[in-house]
Protein backbone atom coordinates (compact mmCIF):
# COMPACT_ATOMS: atom_id res chain seq x y z
CA UNK A 1 0.00 0.00 0.00
CA UNK A 2 1.31 3.47 -0.85
CA UNK A 3 3.53 4.92 -3.55
CA UNK A 4 3.82 2.46 -6.43
CA UNK A 5 7.21 1.24 -7.69
CA UNK A 6 8.53 3.67 -10.29
CA UNK A 7 5.87 6.32 -9.60
CA UNK A 8 7.62 9.70 -9.41
CA UNK A 9 4.43 11.71 -8.88
CA UNK A 10 3.71 10.61 -5.32
CA UNK A 11 3.04 13.14 -2.56
CA UNK A 12 4.59 12.80 0.88
CA UNK A 13 1.36 11.39 2.32
CA UNK A 14 1.68 8.35 0.04
CA UNK A 15 5.12 7.41 1.39
CA UNK A 16 6.58 5.08 2.37
CA UNK A 17 5.05 2.07 0.68
CA UNK A 18 4.21 -0.51 3.33
CA UNK A 19 2.59 -3.89 3.81
CA UNK A 20 -0.96 -4.09 5.14
CA UNK A 21 -2.88 -7.28 5.90
CA UNK A 22 -6.63 -7.28 5.23
CA UNK A 23 -8.00 -9.89 7.60
CA UNK A 24 -11.55 -10.23 6.25
CA UNK A 25 -12.88 -10.74 2.76
CA UNK A 26 -15.25 -8.09 1.40
CA UNK A 27 -17.49 -7.22 -1.51
CA UNK A 28 -17.28 -3.72 -3.00
CA UNK A 29 -19.84 -1.75 -4.99
CA UNK A 30 -19.08 -2.14 -8.69
CA UNK A 31 -19.71 1.57 -9.25
CA UNK A 32 -19.85 4.73 -7.21
CA UNK A 33 -23.25 5.11 -5.55
CA UNK A 34 -25.65 6.47 -8.16
CA UNK A 35 -28.23 9.22 -7.79
CA UNK A 36 -31.04 6.72 -8.41
CA UNK A 37 -29.89 4.51 -5.54
CA UNK A 38 -29.55 7.46 -3.18
CA UNK A 39 -33.06 8.64 -4.09
CA UNK A 40 -34.42 5.26 -2.96
CA UNK A 41 -32.54 5.66 0.31
CA UNK A 42 -33.95 9.12 1.10
CA UNK A 43 -37.45 7.99 0.08
CA UNK A 44 -37.44 4.95 2.35
CA UNK A 45 -35.81 6.75 5.28
CA UNK A 46 -37.92 9.89 4.85
CA UNK A 47 -34.84 11.96 4.23
CA UNK A 48 -34.17 14.63 1.64
CA UNK A 49 -31.84 15.15 -1.27
CA UNK A 50 -29.04 17.71 -0.91
CA UNK A 51 -28.97 20.88 -3.02
CA UNK A 52 -28.74 20.24 -6.75
CA UNK A 53 -25.14 20.30 -8.00
CA UNK A 54 -24.22 23.71 -9.39
CA UNK A 55 -20.77 25.21 -9.90
CA UNK A 56 -22.06 28.78 -9.76
CA UNK A 57 -22.63 29.12 -13.48
CA UNK A 58 -23.88 25.70 -14.57
CA UNK A 59 -26.40 23.16 -13.34
CA UNK A 60 -24.62 19.81 -13.46
CA UNK A 61 -27.58 17.50 -12.79
CA UNK A 62 -30.69 19.72 -12.59
CA UNK A 63 -33.40 18.24 -10.43
CA UNK A 64 -31.16 15.24 -9.85
CA UNK A 65 -32.89 13.95 -12.98
CA UNK A 66 -30.12 11.64 -14.23
CA UNK A 67 -30.16 8.52 -12.00
CA UNK A 68 -26.89 7.18 -13.41
CA UNK A 69 -24.76 10.13 -12.31
CA UNK A 70 -22.57 9.60 -9.22
CA UNK A 71 -24.12 10.87 -6.00
CA UNK A 72 -22.28 13.91 -4.65
CA UNK A 73 -22.97 16.73 -2.17
CA UNK A 74 -23.35 14.37 0.79
CA UNK A 75 -21.47 14.59 4.06
CA UNK A 76 -19.31 11.69 5.14
CA UNK A 77 -21.88 10.95 7.86
CA UNK A 78 -24.62 10.75 5.22
CA UNK A 79 -22.43 8.41 3.18
CA UNK A 80 -21.96 6.26 6.28
CA UNK A 81 -25.74 6.24 6.85
CA UNK A 82 -26.43 5.20 3.26
CA UNK A 83 -23.95 2.34 3.40
CA UNK A 84 -25.39 1.14 6.72
CA UNK A 85 -28.92 1.24 5.22
CA UNK A 86 -27.64 -0.76 2.24
CA UNK A 87 -26.17 -3.40 4.56
CA UNK A 88 -22.55 -2.32 4.44
CA UNK A 89 -20.12 0.44 5.36
CA UNK A 90 -17.51 2.73 3.85
CA UNK A 91 -14.30 0.91 2.85
CA UNK A 92 -11.10 1.38 4.77
CA UNK A 93 -8.21 2.95 2.87
CA UNK A 94 -6.51 -0.44 2.67
CA UNK A 95 -9.62 -2.11 1.27
CA UNK A 96 -10.11 0.69 -1.22
CA UNK A 97 -6.53 0.58 -2.50
CA UNK A 98 -6.48 -3.22 -2.68
CA UNK A 99 -9.68 -3.14 -4.73
CA UNK A 100 -8.43 -0.32 -6.95
CA UNK A 101 -5.16 -2.07 -7.74
CA UNK A 102 -6.93 -5.33 -8.57
CA UNK A 103 -3.67 -7.25 -8.50
CA UNK A 104 -1.58 -4.62 -10.32
CA UNK A 105 1.46 -2.85 -8.87
CA UNK A 106 1.64 0.31 -10.97
CA UNK A 107 0.25 3.79 -10.33
CA UNK A 108 -2.85 2.94 -12.40
CA UNK A 109 -4.62 -0.25 -13.40
CA UNK A 110 -4.77 0.76 -17.08
CA UNK A 111 -4.20 3.56 -19.57
CA UNK A 112 -5.35 6.84 -18.02
CA UNK A 113 -7.90 7.98 -20.63
CA UNK A 114 -9.32 4.47 -20.97
CA UNK A 115 -10.12 4.12 -17.26
CA UNK A 116 -10.67 7.60 -15.81
CA UNK A 117 -12.50 10.89 -16.28
CA UNK A 118 -10.10 13.66 -15.28
CA UNK A 119 -9.62 17.36 -15.97
CA UNK A 120 -8.05 16.74 -19.34
CA UNK A 121 -10.80 14.58 -20.84
CA UNK A 122 -14.04 15.28 -18.98
CA UNK A 123 -15.16 18.20 -21.17
CA UNK A 124 -16.14 18.64 -24.79
CA UNK A 125 -12.51 19.00 -25.90
CA UNK A 126 -9.30 17.34 -24.75
CA UNK A 127 -7.17 19.92 -22.94
CA UNK A 128 -3.48 20.10 -22.06
CA UNK A 129 -3.34 19.68 -18.29
CA UNK A 130 0.31 20.72 -18.13
CA UNK A 131 -0.85 24.34 -18.47
CA UNK A 132 -2.79 26.35 -15.90
CA UNK A 133 -6.35 26.91 -17.08
CA UNK A 134 -8.63 29.67 -15.85
CA UNK A 135 -11.87 28.44 -14.29
CA UNK A 136 -13.76 30.20 -17.08
CA UNK A 137 -11.90 28.11 -19.65
CA UNK A 138 -12.81 24.90 -17.84
CA UNK A 139 -16.40 26.09 -17.61
CA UNK A 140 -16.55 26.89 -21.33
CA UNK A 141 -15.24 23.40 -22.07
CA UNK A 142 -18.12 22.02 -19.97
CA UNK A 143 -15.94 19.73 -17.86
CA UNK A 144 -18.11 17.67 -15.52
CA UNK A 145 -18.65 14.31 -13.84
CA UNK A 146 -20.16 11.58 -16.00
CA UNK A 147 -22.61 8.67 -15.58
CA UNK A 148 -20.91 5.79 -13.79
CA UNK A 149 -19.51 2.79 -15.61
CA UNK A 150 -18.57 4.43 -18.92
CA UNK A 151 -14.83 3.85 -18.65
CA UNK A 152 -13.05 0.48 -18.65
CA UNK A 153 -13.14 -1.41 -15.33
CA UNK A 154 -10.15 -2.89 -13.53
CA UNK A 155 -9.47 -6.61 -13.30
CA UNK A 156 -11.98 -6.92 -10.43
CA UNK A 157 -14.64 -5.39 -12.73
CA UNK A 158 -14.85 -2.23 -10.64
CA UNK A 159 -15.57 0.99 -12.53
CA UNK A 160 -14.31 4.54 -11.93
CA UNK A 161 -11.95 3.63 -9.11
CA UNK A 162 -9.85 6.45 -10.56
CA UNK A 163 -11.39 9.70 -11.74
CA UNK A 164 -15.02 10.79 -12.17
CA UNK A 165 -15.51 11.57 -8.47
CA UNK A 166 -13.22 11.02 -5.51
CA UNK A 167 -14.54 8.64 -2.88
CA UNK A 168 -14.99 8.93 0.87
CA UNK A 169 -13.33 6.15 2.87
CA UNK A 170 -13.68 5.28 6.53
CA UNK A 171 -10.21 6.45 7.62
CA UNK A 172 -9.54 9.80 9.24
CA UNK A 173 -6.80 12.18 8.19
CA UNK A 174 -3.93 12.88 10.59
CA UNK A 175 -5.64 15.95 12.08
CA UNK A 176 -8.80 13.88 12.88
CA UNK A 177 -11.05 16.63 11.51
CA UNK A 178 -11.29 15.24 7.98
CA UNK A 179 -11.91 11.93 6.29
CA UNK A 180 -9.64 10.65 3.57
CA UNK A 181 -10.85 10.79 -0.03
CA UNK A 182 -9.36 8.46 -2.64
CA UNK A 183 -9.18 8.16 -6.42
CA UNK A 184 -9.03 11.69 -7.87
CA UNK A 185 -11.84 13.23 -9.89
CA UNK A 186 -13.08 14.90 -13.08
CA UNK A 187 -11.86 18.25 -11.72
CA UNK A 188 -8.33 17.06 -10.92
CA UNK A 189 -5.31 16.70 -13.17
CA UNK A 190 -3.89 13.27 -14.08
CA UNK A 191 -1.46 13.31 -11.15
CA UNK A 192 -4.38 12.71 -8.80
CA UNK A 193 -5.79 9.75 -10.75
CA UNK A 194 -3.44 7.23 -9.16
CA UNK A 195 -4.26 4.35 -6.83
CA UNK A 196 -2.06 5.66 -3.99
CA UNK A 197 -3.21 9.31 -4.03
CA UNK A 198 -4.80 10.50 -0.74
CA UNK A 199 -6.98 13.60 -0.44
CA UNK A 200 -9.15 14.76 2.44
CA UNK A 201 -12.41 16.63 3.10
CA UNK A 202 -13.62 17.97 6.44
CA UNK A 203 -16.25 15.89 8.19
CA UNK A 204 -19.68 17.50 8.54
CA UNK A 205 -19.33 19.59 5.38
CA UNK A 206 -21.13 18.73 2.18
CA UNK A 207 -18.70 16.98 -0.09
CA UNK A 208 -17.49 18.95 -3.06
CA UNK A 209 -18.79 18.65 -6.62
CA UNK A 210 -16.03 16.11 -7.12
CA UNK A 211 -16.52 13.74 -4.14
CA UNK A 212 -18.84 10.74 -3.95
CA UNK A 213 -18.56 7.30 -2.39
CA UNK A 214 -19.12 3.57 -2.71
CA UNK A 215 -19.82 0.91 -0.10
CA UNK A 216 -18.38 -2.43 0.94
CA UNK A 217 -19.88 -5.42 2.71
CA UNK A 218 -17.84 -7.96 4.63
CA UNK A 219 -18.07 -11.57 3.53
CA UNK A 220 -19.89 -13.64 6.16
CA UNK A 221 -18.39 -17.14 6.48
Amino acid sequence: MGCSPGDNECFDGEKPAHTVTISKGFWMGQTEVRVGAYKRFVSRTRGSMPPEPNDGTRELNPGWHDPMQPMIYVTSNEAVAYCRWAGGRLPTEAEWEYAARAGTRGARYGELDAIAWHRGNSGRLRIDTSKDERFEELDENDIRFHPVGQKAPNAFQLYDMLGNVGEWVADWSDDRSSRVVRGGSWLDGPRYARVSYRGRVKVGLLSNLNVGFRCVREVIP
